[in-house]
């Protein structure tokens, strides 16, 4: 009995913690058993208490009950207006007046049938002296943009050649012809033609006409000589 009455103070004086503050956190758990919601965390955490957020119960009540009053009563008014149609034709475009060689359909009528004095050179002219060796020519043109086939009785395309001074005294070649039907073709733009040695004339001046059957008729020119 008196050993066991000495060992329990030793006991007391060596194992027993001092008691801890109620509502100081020592980091250690809470033990007290009187802490409420306001405690605070020395820690350094804060208590932020036990209530809850109450959720918003409350409905958006209010609705737009305005209406668009303004509304639109004007009509478009239908177009009764009609176009007016072009009763104006465009005029026709005829060609250039007088522009023959724009033709396609020439005949013989189209050729133009000219006279020419030619020097010894073969230059024409209308003025020469007594010492030219002249040429008597005759020309037959198609001024037209297609080719002019022509038929002749003969087989002879130009049929004289004359020349006359001013005494109306005058000098000719007349071609022998045979009558052979002859087809002759004038190149567009082009022409045919044919001469007569004529030699030196004397001074004076003169007259040149030629004939032919295609176009009928004759053709003449002035020159002189000097």
């Amino acid at each position: 009995m008196t050993r066991m009455m000495l060992l329990i103070p030793l006991l007391f004086g060596v194992g027993c913690p001092a008691p801890v503050a109620e509502d100081t956190d020592t980091g250690r758990p809470d033990t007290g058993s009187g802490d409420t919601a306001a405690d605070t965390d020395t820690g350094g955490d804060t208590d932020t208490g036990t209530g809850s957020d109450t959720a918003d119960s409350g409905a958006d009540t209010g609705s737009d009950t305005g209406s668009d009053t303004g509304g639109d009563t004007g009509t478009d008014t239908a177009d009764t207006g009609t176009d007016t149609a072009d009763s104006g034709g465009d005029t026709a475009d005829t060609g250039d007046t007088g522009d023959t060689g724009s033709s396609t359909s020439c005949t013989d009528a189209d050729l133009v049938l000219t006279a020419e004095v030619r020097d010894s050179a073969g230059v024409a002219g209308t003025s020469f002296g007594v010492r030219d060796s002249l040429s008597m020519v005759a020309v037959l043109t198609n001024p037209c943009t297609s080719d002019v086939s022509v038929k002749t009785a003969s087989d002879c395309l130009f049929t004289g050649w004359s020349v006359e001074d001013s005494r109306g005294s005058g000098s000719g070649v007349a071609v022998a012809c045979r009558p052979v039907v002859t087809t002759w073709t004038v190149p567009a733009g082009g022409s045919l033609e044919e001469s007569q040695s004529w030699g030196t004339l004397r001074a004076d001046s003169y007259v040149l006409t030629v004939t032919a059957d295609v176009p009928s008729g004759s053709a003449a020119v002035k020159f002189s000589v000097i």
